[in-house]
């Protein structure tokens, strides 16, 4: 009877512990649930911030570029003003920000403007300024766990950088018009804005919430919104003496299109604001219910342990509510059990679910039967040796399901070890991360989709360049991967390349579209596309446009030296402007241009050959030439229309 008794109350003593642990692991995840609504109230806070500091630099810019452009006391007078209207918006933003290297940076360029010097730099600086406002709040963006919170701020964000490109032109048409003249780089930056803000506008429409998307339309149905781009085509028609507009008149006209767009961002902002609320409510609510919920429990437990205590038939009962409740936790993570080969002794209903597996086709079997192809055999080397060292293993693992499809999981593996300190199985806790890598690979495809549209927006200016930018693109990326490239590189140079020829922006109809050959004086302005290309693109920190820059910059040089604009040889262009060079030769003389014919085969390998070592890389010539069945591919499935 006592060894009874001492039996029940160990089984109890049990049970309370895991009812306790149970309540406090609910409470924990309550809590932090709640915790990660107060974290993205905060940084919604912050983002609004830095949205109100951006407008009033994008001004403050604006205003700075006319003053410079044309100085008089009417100009600086409403510079001053907006000085001091954006200080007083710093100061207040600096409560809840670390804003002092941009004040301190700002301050600096006080002293330019005041000093009238360094026109072109100052706009730059500002430029940045904003840019890194603009990181700040991206940041803020791509560090909010709530997915649904996560997708309306990234539409938000690209509304920021809708504004941008609006205060961009903004101050640069307010240089032209307060400097009386067009320069021809001014002009080019004006187009590549315009052509940005409609892009993205696109963008925000497809991506808009339904309440999002009506402030949209009513922001973009207003006469100043009207007004301003009919002032824009003007300047783009390079028709300047058809504005009748004064600097300060063309200030306030477009400073009310930023107001619209700086309006329907903030209108935005509150909507993702309000459904953080929502969150955070529903948080609260979630941890009083688990709270009440809990201390009901707790209550209900005494009772029914005083119960079994006197009713020993109960226990067997109550034994097997507890084995339901520990496999209920155990459903909560994606959790499997090896023995010390490898061999799979223990999957939860989780794993099943998300591989699309039977507990019996998982067990008894090696891991590898949810190995996904793309995951490097080296990935699985190293975690098996850190492994067998008694050591812990994590790392980031794409798998395959049953039906074919994939999913990621941040996976944490473990051994166990017995009394001997030997290792008799390993452990692995996974969390399905699929939506974050799939919404970081969204991301990456638009920036390279924005650059390749860009391209063929350059190339759509010459009537019979058909497929060229996608010939070139696709030669590009396969002479890259037998070249040896990183793959990461190789995607890169797929994109950049398509942007080689966006100089061309700057070269009139007369001489791009000229059927015949190019006169001296012509042929002069032609070649200056390469450094009017690496002026646009230049400036970057982002891999992709840094490319860009450098592919439009020497993608004419020669390996000789006797190629333009710089005159540079051999190595010291860079392994992508000598890529793109053979890839854009290849395409131009493979096809019918307005000033030619396309030539034979035979006659274009031979023409290649003999230029390697002079115009080209003779090692890329090589590969280029072994490789031919591979672009003559490319050039078939591509083939004009």
């Amino acid at each position: 009877m006592i060894r009874n008794k001492i039996a029940l109350f160990l089984l109890m003593f049990f049970f309370i512990f895991m009812t306790a642990y149970s309540a406090w692991h609910d409470m924990r995840a309550d809590q932090q649930q709640l915790n990660n609504a107060l974290l993205v109230e905060k940084r919604l806070l912050d983002i609004s911030q830095i949205n109100h500091v951006i407008a009033e630099l994008q001004k403050e810019r604006g205003l700075t570029a006319i003053y410079l452009a044309a100085p008089n006391e009417q100009f600086l007078d409403a510079l001053q003003k907006q000085y001091l209207a954006t200080t007083h918006i710093l100061n207040a933003a600096s409560s809840r920000l670390d804003l002092t290297m941009l004040i301190k940076e700002r301050d600096i360029l006080l002293e330019q403007y005041t000093h009238r010097a360094g026109a072109k730099e100052t706009f730059k600086q500002y430029t940045q300024l904003i840019e890194e406002l603009l990181l700040q709040s991206e940041h803020l963006v791509f560090n909010t766990h709530d997915t649904r919170i996560k997708n309306a701020l990234i539409t938000y964000h690209i509304l920021k950088n809708i504004q941008e490109n609006a205060g961009q032109l903004r101050a640069k048409i307010g240089t032209a018009l307060a400097a009386k003249t067009l320069t021809s780089q001014n002009h080019q930056e004006i187009i590549v804005h315009h052509a940005l803000y409609h892009f993205l506008m696109k963008k925000a429409e497809t991506h808009q919430s339904i309440e999002a998307g009506l402030l949209l339309k009513e922001m973009q149905s207003k006469s100043c919104v009207h007004q301003t781009h009919a002032v824009i085509k003007m300047v783009i028609d390079e028709s300047l003496e058809r504005v009748t507009l004064t600097p300060m008149q063309w200030f306030k006209l477009s400073t009310s299109t930023l107001d619209s767009i700086q309006n329907a961002s903030s209108e935005s902002l509150k909507l993702i604001q309000i459904d953080a609320l929502k969150i955070k409510e529903e948080a609260k609510n979630a941890l009083t219910q688990h709270l009440l919920f809990w201390i009901g429990g707790a209550l209900t437990l005494i009772m029914l342990l005083v119960i079994t205590f006197n009713r020993s038939k109960e226990l067997t009962k109550k034994h097997l509510q507890l084995e339901n409740y520990k496999e209920a936790i155990d459903y909560s993570t994606i959790v499997s059990k090896t023995d010390n080969k490898g061999i799979i002794t223990y999957v939860n209903s989780a794993f099943c679910d998300i591989s699309g597996y039977e507990t019996d086709e998982l067990l008894h079997r090696p891991h590898n039967i949810v190995r996904h192809p793309d995951m490097p055999k080296e990935v699985f080397q190293v975690m098996w040796e850190t492994l067998q060292t008694g050591k812990k293993w994590k790392g980031i693992v794409k798998n395959l399901k049953k039906d074919g499809t994939s999913y990621w999981v941040d996976a944490s593996i473990s051994p166990i070890f017995d009394v001997k300190g030997e290792v008799v199985e390993y452990i692995a806790i996974r969390r399905d991360i699929t939506d974050i890598i799939l919404l970081n690979e969204e991301i990456r495809s638009t920036q390279s989709e924005l650059i390749y549209r860009m391209g063929e927006a350059v190339e759509s200016r010459s009537k019979e360049s058909g497929h060229h930018v996608q010939r070139v693109a696709h030669y590009s990326k396969l002479l890259a991967q037998v070249a040896g490239l990183e793959h990461e590189e190789c995607e890169i140079i797929f994109a950049a390349s398509t942007m080689h020829d966006i100089g061309k922006l700057s070269i009139p109809d007369a001489i791009l579209l000229k059927a015949d050959l190019l006169t001296d004086e012509e042929w002069t302005v032609m070649k200056t596309h390469t450094e009017v290309g690496y002026k646009i693109l230049e400036g970057s920190e982002r891999p992709l446009l840094k490319m860009a820059a450098t592919v439009a910059y020497e993608h004419h040089e020669h390996f000789d030296g006797n190629g333009y604009p710089r005159g540079i040889k051999a190595d010291e262009i860079s392994i992508y402007g000598r890529i793109v060079a053979i890839a854009d030769v290849f395409d131009a003389l493979a096809t019918d241009r307005i000033y030619k014919q396309a030539w034979p085969l035979k006659k274009i390998f031979e023409h290649l050959k003999e230029q390697s070592g002079k115009q080209f890389d003779p090692k890329l010539i090589e590969l280029f030439l072994n490789h031919l069945d591979q672009f003559l591919e490319i050039k078939s499935r591509f083939k004009d229309k």
